[in-house]
């Protein structure tokens, strides 16, 4: 049997007690190599994930289609060029400036809220005619502040590099 223990990162401070304390046994069982998993920490990261859902050997939809996400959604934008991974400057801009309202960074995103934005962003797309559509930029703000994101950053304590 293999034990993935996924939880907060006071784990750790436990993991560093139990060790003090010489509980090596638990140590062995449960906490012997800690992980930290993140969420995206860059533009190029979030850019990565835009250009997944470009890609049908990454993200086809609906399975066996051929097809991926963005064409899936908008195929007329699509078929115009559109492609999703050309949003990064504007929901990268979105991201930063919601976190900033926190005085954060857009630092750790996690996949819930960027997913949640992307979905957002795409709805609106596909809700209103290309012309009547705001700006990239206000559509995307939208899209992050209807994502979740921004109570994220209320909940979490600040990382040092925000601190400063």
């Amino acid at each position: 049997m293999v034990t993935i223990l996924f939880g907060h990162t006071e784990l750790l401070k436990l993991r560093e007690i139990l060790l003090s304390e010489g509980k090596t046994d638990l140590i062995g069982r449960f906490f012997n190599t800690p992980y930290r998993f993140r969420g995206l920490n860059s533009q190029v990261e979030l850019l990565e994930v835009l250009s997944a859902l470009d890609n049908p050997e990454a993200a086809e939809y609906p399975q066996g289609s051929g097809i991926c996400y963005s064409e899936f959604f908008l195929p007329d934008d699509w078929k115009a060029g559109w492609r999703l991974a050309q949003e990064i400057e504007p929901s990268w801009m979105a991201f930063s400036k919601v976190a900033k309202r926190s005085g954060r960074q857009p630092n750790d995103l996690g996949m819930n809220w960027v997913m949640n934005a992307i979905k957002n962003a795409i709805l609106t797309k596909m809700a209103i005619p290309e012309e009547k559509r705001p700006n990239d930029y206000d559509l995307w703000l939208q899209a992050v502040e209807n994502s979740g994101y921004e109570a994220s950053l209320v909940l979490a304590p600040a990382s040092p590099a925000a601190a400063s």
